[in-house]
């Protein structure tokens, strides 16, 4: 989702407490008040943790594209 927002022109600020919703805002609009933020920085909750555990068993399959 970053890399189609950055693409449109959005830029990631925020997401709810447990990461499961974005905030994307339009580029140019209050940058000073709303700077861009790392995914990283938001995936911090005790229950994100307990979610990468759901999926440890699938982690090195691979990734088809179609690019």
């Amino acid at each position: 989702m970053t890399k189609l927002a950055r693409k449109k022109g959005y830029r990631l600020v925020g997401a709810n407490i447990l990461a499961s919703n974005f905030i994307f805002v339009k580029n140019g609009l209050a940058d000073q008040q709303l700077p861009e933020v790392s995914i990283e920085s938001l995936l911090t909750h005790p229950s994100i943790e307990e979610g990468y555990k759901l999926f440890e068993e699938i982690k090195t399959w691979v990734f088809i594209t179609n690019n």
